[in-house]
């Protein structure tokens, strides 16, 4: 099996950009080169594997987000008020 390869910063928001509605937005819009790679230098390079990751955890945070803001708008949660 052949060992992962770091992604690049161009297949990062490539990657990104392709999944947009589901994490992704974050990333495309804010994270330029810069960003990207201070990213890796402090932390760890990205793999797909980990990007995807990346997305889904934005995206269940901005999902959460979400509902604090219809339950402080006085809507409510989805499965009823708590």
């Amino acid at each position: 099996m052949a060992k992962p390869v770091p992604l690049t910063y161009e297949e990062f928001i490539d990657l990104a950009q392709k999944h947009y509605y589901k994490g992704g937005d974050s990333y495309v819009e804010c994270w330029d080169e810069k960003v990207f790679n201070e990213y890796v230098e402090q932390f760890r390079p990205i793999y797909k594997t980990s990007a995807l990751k990346m997305f889904r955890d934005n995206h269940d945070i901005e999902k959460d987000e979400a509902a604090a803001r219809r339950w402080y708008a006085g809507e409510g949660y989805e499965g009823g008020d708590y």
